[in-house]
């Protein structure tokens, strides 16, 4: 009975991780529709205020009922609102001004290289070798997309700007992923998700505000408010949610290697909605990385009891 309710706790991590994967990897492609239209830290702030907002109506009774477990965990909360909120995303929007949503995708999914390193050394999760080896037929997949099916074109590939802000996103994406595993028990996901919204909104008042001192301005169109929508419900409130549950059931190195169907589905998106080439390179890339996923995250019935001792331990 055991077995078959660890199996089931993982099936629905997975499908957690989809939902989040497919909804980021829109978000690359909303970046990059609207970047000119608006600035990367309004459409940050704006972005989490709408999160909030959709919310607040369902969650503030826990936040005012949690106010002294929030208040005693303030720094944490502090450090992972201000890393997985303020920060990562406001580099990706700024990345978008200057490289394609396809590019962001593929060098965000560095990230998991970082989750798995920093995973070994903060929580003690092995690098067995079936995760290793998975590891890098997923990022084989992710390289294979960067050199259009040609080795040459890595030896020759030359980073943008908007490429170096998409690579500290995913150090910073990789550090939230660890913070995220250490969360107190105490915290219900609800409580966790309004808390680090709210106190990484409020990091970004006093840019939002100073840009507007400067007179940056916007101008208001439906393409605009479906975006602004889309990434303050979709790929902000149920996106992390939804990720936040996959750290928490399949812990970050294995979430980590899952992570690489974002740069898939953001190359999909990206032919779809910004007329970027979908070739066979993206269906080979697609065949390396779910097998690298699927390799990844196949551990021995004897690891299961080791991971249980250490959940139990800390």
């Amino acid at each position: 009975m055991k077995t078959k309710k660890f199996n089931l706790s993982n099936g629905i991590g997975y499908i957690f991780a989809i939902i989040a994967t497919i909804l980021w990897a829109g978000n690359f492609v909303i970046a990059r529709i609207i970047y000119e239209e608006i600035t990367p830290i309004t459409l940050s702030f704006l972005r989490w205020s709408i999160a909030l907002i959709a919310l607040l109506p369902f969650t503030y009774k826990k936040l005012i009922k949690n106010k002294k477990l929030i208040l005693a965990n303030i720094k944490y909360l502090s450090i992972v609102s201000f890393l997985g909120i303020t920060l990562f995303n406001t580099l990706i929007y700024f990345g978008s001004h200057t490289t394609y949503a396809s590019n962001l995708a593929v060098i965000i999914a560095s990230s998991p290289v970082f989750i798995i390193i920093l995973a070994k050394f903060f929580c003690n999760e092995k690098i067995s070798l079936n995760k290793a080896l998975g590891l890098i037929i997923a990022l084989s997949g992710v390289l294979f997309i960067i050199s259009k099916g040609n080795i040459k074109n890595l030896l020759s590939f030359s980073f943008t700007p908007g490429d170096i802000y998409a690579l500290f996103a995913a150090i910073v994406f990789a550090i939230y992923n660890i913070l995220v595993k250490k969360k107190p028990k105490e915290f219900d996901m609800e409580t966790f998700l309004i808390s680090t919204f709210l106190i990484g909104w409020g990091f970004l008042i006093p840019f939002y505000i100073g840009e507007k001192l400067s007179g940056s301005f916007i101008t208001i169109d439906l393409t605009l408010i479906l975006s602004l929508l889309y990434v303050g419900i979709f790929a902000s409130l149920i996106s992390f949610f939804s990720w936040n549950k996959t750290i928490d059931t399949l812990g970050p190195s294995k979430a980590a290697i899952l992570y690489y169907l974002t740069p898939i589905f953001s190359n999909l998106a990206a032919g779809l909605f910004l007329n970027e080439d979908i070739s066979y390179i993206h269906i080979i890339s697609l065949g390396l990385i779910i097998s690298g996923i699927i390799i990844g995250n196949h551990i021995k019935k004897s690891n299961f009891k080791s991971t249980d001792k250490f959940k139990k331990h800390n």
